[in-house]
């Protein structure tokens, strides 16, 4: 198997449910709510023109999209670290726990990729 991306074949996760912080290269333990890092900046790139893209094609209006970086970041402190931050209980009634436990022992050999 060739790929010109090199991670992608050391990383034997890539792409699935089993990707974790470590892989995404956050340091959890200094991330804190409402911190800028490049993952949440990446994801703004990523989220923005595709929100822009749909409402051009859904509505009709030609309109710039604005995400402040503070609901991206605030998302990805959430999602990584603290399922019980304030972001979360805005939109769901009860306590989640916490995210990505380790998988080291996970019994689960495989994941599923679209692309």
């Amino acid at each position: 198997l060739a790929s010109i991306n090199q991670n992608q074949i050391l990383n034997r996760y890539y792409h699935s449910f089993f990707d974790d912080p470590s892989t995404l290269s956050i340091n959890i333990s200094t991330l804190e709510y409402n911190t800028t890092t490049q993952v949440s900046q990446w994801i703004k790139q990523i989220v923005e023109p595709f929100a822009q893209t749909l409402i051009e094609s859904l509505v009709g209006v030609n309109k710039t999209v604005h995400i402040k970086q503070e609901i991206i970041n605030n998302l990805v402190y959430c999602i990584l670290k603290n399922m019980n931050c304030p972001l979360i209980h805005n939109v769901t009634n009860q306590s989640v726990g916490n995210t990505f436990q380790p998988f080291d022992q996970t019994s689960m050999p495989f994941s599923i990729n679209t692309y």
